[in-house]
């Protein structure tokens, strides 16, 4: 048996603990009804985010190519992110997400999974790990250095790929951010209920949201404070609700409308914001 084996079997056992929408985003043999995997590296030395794009926004009737590219990121997010983030919080392992490592999968040209590469590669932080660890596989005594390891390779993952976005559609970054934030936070909050994760969740969402220094160890942190929960006074309640820093512009598309934790909706409502509520503290 491979010794790559019983890390494959963790990772499949954490995703299917969640909800159906982020299942199958880890993937190790594509399926044959998708249209192509290609290295994310190579993808993107292409230059052909703009033709996907173009025909990403023609086939959903969006005239504004920047409000396509914010829906296309969104997909971009749930395609990479599940893939990574769970490994980290319910098994302590740290896997590589930079572009060299990773495979997307597309189908219609739009993200649906990511392959990992060279999973021999990973990091092990063993306090959240139940098994055996794999000789091969690097053991971080620290908490800080396993999201080094991951958060260092996830964020030059997400740079690239934003900064061309941001260069053909001039979609501004903090919306990107502010999607990326936002999809971290979904899953957390699924992380949350599953079976002994719920600490390492709440410690890993303080990490990403509350602290302006990067978890990756080096500059700010681009995810700070882009989802906030805030205490609202709603219908003579006062409710803590997750609201976004920026909204992601959707409600510009054809009969869209606005989303529930979104900045704009909240003020267009008439919604009191009461206080700041910190979205977790730190697990001891």
């Amino acid at each position: 048996m491979a010794e790559s084996d019983p890390l494959q079997t963790e990772l499949a056992r954490v995703s299917s603990s969640l909800d159906e929408f982020w299942q199958q985003r880890l993937v190790f043999t594509p399926s044959t009804d998708v249209d192509e995997v290609i290295l994310a590296r190579d993808y993107w030395a292409s230059r052909r985010f703009p033709h996907d794009l173009e025909r990403f926004a023609a086939a959903r009737g969006i005239p504004d190519l920047a409000i396509a590219a914010s829906l296309w990121n969104k997909n971009y997010n749930n395609a990479l992110l599940p893939a990574i983030l769970p490994a980290m919080t319910a098994l302590g392992v740290g896997l590589d997400a930079s572009l060299e490592h990773v495979s997307l999968v597309l189908k219609d040209n739009i993200p649906q999974a990511v392959v990992l590469h060279h999973l021999n590669k990973s990091v092990l932080y063993l306090p959240r790990w139940s098994g055996t660890p794999a000789p091969s596989i690097q053991a971080m005594a620290e908490l800080s250095e396993l999201y080094q390891f991951v958060f260092g390779s996830l964020f030059q993952h997400l740079r690239s790929a934003i900064a061309q976005i941001n260069q053909f559609t001039r979609l501004p970054r903090s919306v990107m951010w502010g999607n990326t934030g936002n999809a971290c936070n979904n899953l957390y909050s699924e992380l949350a209920n599953c079976p002994g994760a719920a600490i390492a969740a709440s410690t890993d969402r303080a990490i990403v949201f509350d602290r302006p220094e990067s978890p990756a160890g080096t500059g700010r942190n681009p995810l700070c404070q882009t989802v906030v929960y805030k205490a609202v006074k709603k219908s003579g309640s006062s409710p803590s609700v997750p609201l976004r820093r920026t909204c992601c512009l959707l409600f510009r598309m054809p009969n869209s409308h606005y989303c529930d934790n979104c900045p704009i909706k909240i003020r267009a409502d008439g919604i009191s914001v009461l206080s700041n509520k910190p979205l977790s503290k730190h697990a001891t």
